[in-house]
C-alpha cells in the first residue's frame, strides 16, 4: 500500500464513513496521482480495466467522485461533454487551454492576468473568493 499523504486522506476519509479502501479504489488512486495533470474520465477507466478487468466503470466514477468530495480531485468540466480531473495536492494556481477540436487540455499561469484580475474586482468592490478561467480555440497540432 501507498504511504503518500493522499492515500492516508482517501483512507481516513473512506473510515469515517463506513467504507473499505478496497484495491479497486486503491489502483484507481494510483492510476489517478500518477498520472497527467488533468486526467479524462474514460481514460482513467481504460486504464484501470488494463490493471484490473473486474474494475467497471462505475466504481471508477464512484471513487473519482469520491475523491472529489474528500478535497482530493478537483473536478473540471470543458465542454459539456467530458469530465477531468486534477490532483489538488500537486495544484498551482493556473489557467487552462482547451482545444474544441482534440479535447486536449493545457495550462497557462500569467501574473499580470491575476493582477488585472483583482483590480477589476477591486473597483467593483467584489471580493474574488476563487476564480477558473478557460480559454477556448484550436491548438497549434489542429491548425
Amino acid at each position: 500500500m501507498d504511504n503518500s499523504p493522499e492515500f492516508k486522506a482517501f483512507n481516513d476519509y473512506l473510515r469515517s464513513r463506513g467504507m473499505k479502501f478496497s484495491q479497486p479504489r486503491k489502483t484507481i488512486l494510483k492510476l489517478f496521482l500518477d498520472g497527467e495533470s488533468h486526467k479524462d474520465i474514460e481514460e482513467l477507466v481504460l486504464e484501470a480495466k488494463k490493471i484490473d478487468s473486474l474494475i467497471s466503470r462505475s466504481t471508477v466514477y464512484r471513487t473519482m467522485n469520491l475523491l472529489v468530495i474528500c478535497g482530493l480531485a478537483d473536478e473540471i468540466n470543458f465542454n459539456g461533454e467530458r469530465k477531468y480531473f486534477e490532483n489538488v495536492s500537486k495544484k498551482h494556481h493556473h489557467d487552462h487551454f482547451f482545444c474544441v477540436q482534440c479535447k486536449n487540455v493545457g495550462e497557462f499561469h500569467h501574473p499580470m492576468i491575476e493582477v488585472l484580475q483583482k483590480e477589476v474586482a477591486k473597483k467593483k468592490k467584489f471580493k474574488i473568493t476563487s476564480h477558473r478561467m478557460i480559454l477556448y480555440g484550436i491548438c497549434g497540432n489542429c491548425k
